[in-house]
């Protein structure tokens, strides 16, 4: 319930803002290989943890923010030797949400929170360019929503 009162938040008010909310794009869509292992998280949980990736850049394009998703994975599961990509969802500069781990699987963004936060990622490099408009009005709309329902919204 949570996860889509959030969802359906953040679609609403973007699209009463006049901008183009596209749908979210599923792991099928952008390519993402099978992870090596799931684990389960228990949901609702307390807190959302936002991060930037280092690499790659911003993506403006859906092809060009696909090709930032398999980046990463790769990088997370091959470089890091994770399970799997390590965000639960990403949001490009294209204006898509894109599913990583999702909203039940423990993710590997935040040392000591995984198992008790939603990880999601700005793909770009935000310590050396500002963040794009439409990303975030993509995310100010769960703010709210989240601290409605008692939840902790951490940037990194």
């Amino acid at each position: 319930m949570i996860r889509t009162l959030l969802l359906l938040s953040t679609l609403g008010l973007i699209s009463v803002l006049g901008y183009e909310c596209k749908e979210v794009v599923s792991r099928a869509d952008w390519g993402a290989q099978t992870p090596r292992a799931i684990l389960p998280m228990d949901v609702p949980v307390p807190y959302i943890i936002l991060h930037h990736t280092y690499i790659p850049k911003s993506c403006n394009t859906s092809s060009s923010c696909v090709a930032a998703m398999q980046t990463m994975q790769n990088h997370h599961k091959d470089g890091l030797g994770w399970n799997d990509i390590g965000y639960n969802f990403a949001v490009g500069g294209d204006g898509h949400v894109y599913e990583g781990r999702g909203w039940d699987i423990v993710g590997a963004h935040s040392p000591s929170f995984n198992n008790i936060s939603i990880g999601i990622c700005l793909i770009g490099d935000y310590t050396s360019e500002s963040t794009q408009l439409r990303q975030e009005i993509l995310l100010y709309p769960s703010l709210p929503l989240s601290l409605s329902l008692s939840l902790s919204l951490h940037i990194v």
